[in-house]
């Protein structure tokens, strides 16, 4: 059984309490898809200027909802804390903090059953792969052609549609092309200056 321990969640309040007197600013981040390297060199480029932290959302509302009780953006602020949601606390101007996370992307494949990030085009011109594996692209209805013993895309072709689920067969040909479409980064989504909430 699981207990409590009522020792590390008031270390947690004295910890976030600190931070919300010591920085200005307080911004919500995303974090879906990332692995512990890529947060931790994330961390890293952010510098002493800013601290990056993680926890869990049902104690990190009740610490913005007792820090922020009086603040007219508390509510707006507390609906954004769900799913992989961290917090960055900082002085920095959030423009300045959105081109440090984005230089730290790092490019991702497509997964069947995650929604597209964006559309996603196969381009004109021969491919890496054998006649023999024609069947998945004709299953995707993508014109194509054999030439010099390879496969030919006939047309530009939108093989994603930006929020639509991806197939096993979509993910599948985009990894036999060894095409990574995407952008795994922290991304920001909304940030709480000198007692107003703003969206990214």
């Amino acid at each position: 059984m699981k207990l409590d321990c009522p020792h590390s969640k008031s270390l947690h309040f004295r910890k976030f309490n600190y931070l919300f007197a010591k920085f200005e600013r307080l911004l919500l981040v995303k974090i879906d898809n990332l692995n512990s390297q890529q947060i931790k060199k994330c961390k890293k480029s952010l510098g002493k200027t800013s601290i990056f932290i993680c926890g869990k959302n049902t104690l990190i509302k009740k610490i913005v909802k007792e820090r922020l009780k009086n603040q007219n953006c508390l509510n707006d602020l507390l609906s954004k804390i769900n799913g992989n949601i961290s917090f960055i606390f900082t002085n920095e101007d959030p423009f300045f903090i959105k081109e440090i996370l984005k230089s730290n992307s790092l490019p991702s494949s497509a997964k069947a059953g995650q929604f597209a990030q964006s559309d996603v085009y196969l381009e004109q011109g021969l491919t890496n792969i054998s006649p023999d594996g024609i069947g998945i692209f004709q299953s995707l209805n993508i014109p194509t052609k054999i030439l010099k013993g390879q496969i030919e895309i006939i047309s530009n072709f939108r093989i994603l549609e930006k929020g639509k689920k991806i197939s096993e067969t979509e993910a599948s040909l985009l990894q036999k092309l060894n095409f990574m479409p995407f952008f795994n980064e922290i991304k920001i989504i909304s940030f709480y200056d000198k007692g107003k909430s703003y969206d990214s």
